[in-house]
């Protein structure tokens, strides 16, 4: 069977004149795609792109079709009857054919790399009008620019391996509708704590991450405590680079990932639309009982101020053992990172879990601290 599949594949790409591909993606100029209707169905596309930049087109009836393309290898993998290859070239014109409502342009470069960056409307005026990704074409207008501003600088990047992932997700049905959507989709459910309707879950394409999101039924507004966390680890992340304390302890890498609108619910009495879901870099982190062990076994002086510096430093009021676990790679990670730069912090919090040894030198640290705060 996959014998037949690559023989397929083969001879797809000497149809198309398509080389067989990676998939790694790498940035390639491709600008200024024009359209002109020349007659029913029939359409002239030009664009400006580097020399060896071959283009791709596909077509569908639904946008949501083409965005978990990233590749024909992903195409001819996973066919779909409402989405059709056009043609492929390397020339900076073609014409085009389709009855089709969307235009999906991957332009791909060196023979090994895509990069996909452009969707168009195929419509019935006399002009098509360009339609790239846009917050207003594919996310809820409900989300404010006000909201789009604060969430931004966290937003996970386009090209980010996990965002095609995530699309491909979210394309196929409204994974925050329930828990079972969640299942459903494939997603493996860690935390449920349906009372706020929030869940934490893995997926086995999400290479090392997890999500972390509220369900459609929660009242809470998602997107300022995923804005607020994303920033908490990026505050961490910056003091255990200044200190070097790297060797030590780590941060999880927080992304926030849009919500295309296409499956969003309509809002209604127990109906709370989500737009946001946080992306969390998976720790690995071990059980609150070995982490309690792990602390009793720490004597390390230059861990344990490196722990403190940075709970001082950071503002990082929350930090009980529950918060700063060990990891099975030995470094003690701060998983919760909403409260960042919020004083006075609560060191106290760590020191019964400490041998009597190193509670001396724990509590030396916290009197060190509070004549500092003095002075």
């Amino acid at each position: 069977m996959k014998v037949f599949y690559f023989l397929r594949l083969y001879m797809y790409f000497l149809i198309l004149g398509i080389p067989y591909l990676s998939g790694e993606q790498i940035d390639s100029e491709f600008a200024n795609l024009q359209c002109l209707k020349t007659a029913d169905s029939c359409y002239e596309l030009s664009w400006e792109s580097e020399k060896g930049t071959n283009c791709l087109f596909f077509t569908a009836d639904d946008w949501q079709e083409l965005m978990p393309l990233s590749s024909a290898e992903t195409f001819l993998a996973s066919p779909n009857a409402q989405t059709t290859i056009i043609a492929s070239t390397d020339e900076n014109a073609t014409n085009l054919k389709s009855e089709h409502k969307f235009l999906r342009v991957i332009a791909q470069k060196d023979l090994k790399a895509f990069d996909f960056e452009r969707l168009m409307r195929l419509n019935n005026c006399e002009a098509v009008v360009d339609a790239p990704r846009s917050k207003g074409q594919f996310y809820s207008p409900d989300i404010t620019e006000e909201t789009w501003r604060i969430v931004a600088p966290y937003l996970l990047p386009e090209k980010h391996a996990l965002k095609m992932t995530m699309d491909k997700i979210c394309s196929k049905m409204r994974i925050l509708s329930s828990v079972d959507s969640l299942k459903e989709a494939g997603f493996k459910i860690i935390i449920a704590r349906l009372n706020r309707g929030l869940v934490v879950a893995s997926h086995p394409n999400l290479q090392g991450y997890l999500i972390k999101a509220y369900l459609d039924t929660s009242t809470r507004c998602e997107w300022p405590l995923w804005a607020l966390r994303a920033e908490g680890s990026r505050h961490i992340q910056r003091i255990l680079d200044k200190h070097h304390f790297n060797k030590y302890m780590k941060v999880p890498d927080k992304w926030i990932y849009a919500i295309p609108q296409a499956r969003r619910p309509i809002a209604g009495e127990a109906i709370f639309p989500k737009d946001f879901i946080l992306l969390v870099k998976n720790m690995n982190i071990l059980s609150k009982e070995q982490t309690i062990e792990k602390f009793k076994n720490t004597s390390s002086k230059e861990r344990l101020k490196a722990l403190f510096t940075t709970i001082v430093e950071g503002g990082l009021s929350d930090s009980h053992i529950d918060n700063v676990p060990y990891s099975t790679d030995n470094k003690i990670a701060f998983i919760d990172t909403e409260y960042y730069k919020v004083w006075p912090v609560h060191p106290e919090w760590i020191t019964k879990h400490l041998s009597s040894v190193s509670q001396l030198y724990w509590e030396k640290l916290i009197k060190q601290g509070e004549k500092k705060s003095e002075s």
